[in-house]
């Protein structure tokens, strides 16, 4: 922790009166950092045999990340935006450590959503495609591709037992090729509670877009529904997810292709169990049976249901 802290001496931000470790994830670590003029958020991004693919892309990756935050803030999005260093750069580099200092945004997670905070979801996410719809300096993304090369490189671990790949690779041949579309914003492509930030009945703030790319909204739409919709024993909620398109639709000015959606949100459900698979293994070190994986009974219960919601 403390090489960690001594990074922040390289920023203008007053006296650090406490710093507190953060819940992290799997590439990184983070702390609130509390100093005499402001509050903060310092992520620390570590290479390591998990990160070695993208670490050469991570200061690019990072300093896209500002802009963007950068260009939201600009728009009223509610967001963080990141502290620039005394040497004027966002990524803040030591031997093999890269660090990031955010703003911070007062505000916490919610564990249960009434109508109307699906519909505050569903319109801050119709904000952010509409408002991003034109924004061209973020890479392309490809959800199915990354969905795939996750299920391909879960073979090659000796802690997920062999027959897992097997059956998501069966699921994820169920979505079909999701169809064609040209429209292209940028999506976040994390949208799950933790990110969705809450103070006095509102969203104070969406954060972390590090994983931001141009694709197509119904990826994100999907995928935070998958979040948002599926009560505790795993059963889709038909109405919430109406309730949450209707308020998308009505900010985004898009009509979503609501004949695609089930086949997308099951991508994401098989998207968020690579997830929680790779978190246990990795972080973990547990080993996975197809048992232990609770995201596939959401996956079942979408058997009901035709794809049109």
């Amino acid at each position: 922790m403390k090489k960690d802290i001594d990074v922040l001496s390289g920023y203008s931000i007053g006296k650090i009166l406490q710093c507190k470790p953060l819940k992290g994830g799997l590439f990184q670590r983070a702390y609130i950092v509390e100093t005499d003029s402001s509050t903060f958020v310092l992520k620390c991004w570590e290479k390591n045999v998990l990160f070695q693919k993208i670490w050469h892309t991570l200061n690019r990756n990072l300093e896209r990340e500002s802009t963007y935050l950068s260009y939201l803030k600009h728009r009223n999005f509610p967001t963080h935006t990141c502290i620039l260093n005394k040497e004027g750069k966002v990524v803040t580099t030591r031997k093999d450590a890269k660090y990031v200092l955010f703003s911070y945004v007062k505000g916490c997670e919610k564990k249960k959503y009434c109508i109307e905070d699906l519909t505050c979801i569903g319109s801050l996410v119709g904000m952010l495609h509409r408002i991003s719809k034109h924004y061209e300096n973020m890479p392309s993304s490809d959800q199915r591709k990354i969905v795939i090369d996750m299920i391909n490189n879960m073979k090659k671990e000796s802690l997920i037992e062999k027959n897992v790949p097997v059956i998501l690779k069966k699921e994820l041949q169920k979505t079909g090729s999701l169809g064609i579309s040209s429209i292209r914003t940028v999506c976040h492509n994390c949208l799950k509670p933790e990110h969705f930030l809450w103070r006095n009945g509102r969203i104070s703030g969406l954060i972390d877009f590090d994983l931001a790319g141009r694709d197509r909204p119904l990826h994100d739409v999907a995928f935070c529904i998958a979040h948002i919709c599926f009560d505790t024993d795993g059963n889709f909620n038909e109405s919430s997810a109406s309730t949450f398109i209707k308020a998308y639709e009505k900010n985004s000015q898009e009509k979503m292709p609501t004949k695609l959606l089930g086949a997308f949100i099951r991508l994401a459900l098989l998207k968020i169990i690579c997830w929680e698979v790779y978190d246990n293994v990795k972080v973990f070190k547990k080993k996975i049976v197809l048992k232990d994986i609770k995201t596939l009974k959401r996956l079942e219960s979408m058997e009901n249901y035709a794809d049109e919601v």
